[in-house]
C-alpha cells in the first residue's frame, strides 16, 4: 500500500513540475506577463504560437516605460532557424486596453524606419513619453517558439535638406530627412508651375 502511495505521490509531483514549466515558459510571451525592456541592453522576447490569435504566426510581448522624452530606436534581429530567416515585426500600443483588444487603428505612429540587412530585421522609431507604458507586440510569420532579440536605444535626427522640384503637374516640396532613419520633417510645399514664359531675343 505504501508503495502505491509512494507511486501516486511521485506521478503528482512530476504532474505538478510539468504543468508548472509549461506556464512560466509561456507567462514570459503573454500581455498579462510581458517581458520587461531596458534601454542600451538586449532583452530576448519569447513569442509562441500559443499567444498568436492569428494563423500562421507567433506572438510575444513586451512593456517599456521611458525615463524622459524622446525618440527610440527599437532593433529588431533577424532570427535563424534551422537555415531559415524569419524577420520579427514591432507594433506599439500605448495603452493596455487597447493593446488586449488589438485595437491597430490606435497603434503608435513611427518615426522613422531602417529598413534592415542580414542581421537585423529592421530599426523602428518611436517618439516616446516619460512614465507612459508601452506594449510592444513582437510578431514572426511562422508557428514556432523562439526569442527574438530586442534592443532599445536613443536616437537623434541627423537631418539634411531635400528639395523635390515643382513641375506643370504637380506641387513639388522642400523638406528636412534624416538620413539615419528617414524620418520627415519641415515639409513644406513649393506651388506647381502655373506656367511658362519664353524668353525672346531682340
Amino acid at each position: 500500500m505504501k508503495k502505491v502511495i509512494g507511486i501516486l505521490l511521485s506521478a503528482v509531483l512530476l504532474f505538478s513540475c510539468l504543468f508548472s514549466f509549461g506556464t512560466s515558459a509561456l507567462a514570459s510571451t503573454s500581455l498579462d506577463s510581458p517581458d520587461v525592456l531596458e534601454l542600451n541592453s538586449t532583452v530576448y522576447v519569447t513569442v509562441s504560437d500559443g499567444i498568436s490569435d492569428s494563423e500562421g504566426t507567433s506572438t510575444g510581448w513586451a512593456m517599456v516605460t521611458p525615463k524622459s522624452d524622446g525618440l527610440y530606436m527599437f532593433t529588431l534581429y533577424t532570427l535563424n532557424i534551422n537555415g531559415v530567416n524569419y524577420e520579427p515585426y514591432v507594433t506599439l500600443f500605448d495603452s493596455l486596453n487597447d493593446a488586449k483588444s488589438r485595437n491597430y487603428k490606435t497603434e503608435l505612429d513611427l518615426a522613422g524606419i531602417i529598413q534592415g540587412n542580414q542581421d537585423v530585421s529592421m530599426d523602428c522609431v518611436y517618439n516616446l513619453k516619460a512614465g507612459v507604458t508601452y506594449y510592444a507586440e513582437l510578431l514572426l510569420f511562422g508557428e514556432l517558439e523562439a526569442e527574438i532579440p530586442v534592443e532599445i536605444t536613443r536616437h537623434t535626427h541627423t537631418l539634411e535638406t531635400g528639395i523635390f522640384p515643382a513641375e506643370f503637374d504637380h506641387d513639388g516640396e522642400s523638406c528636412r530627412v534624416c538620413s539615419v532613419c528617414n524620418a520627415t520633417t519641415s515639409v513644406k510645399t513649393i506651388p506647381r508651375i502655373s506656367k511658362a514664359t519664353l524668353s525672346t531675343t531682340s
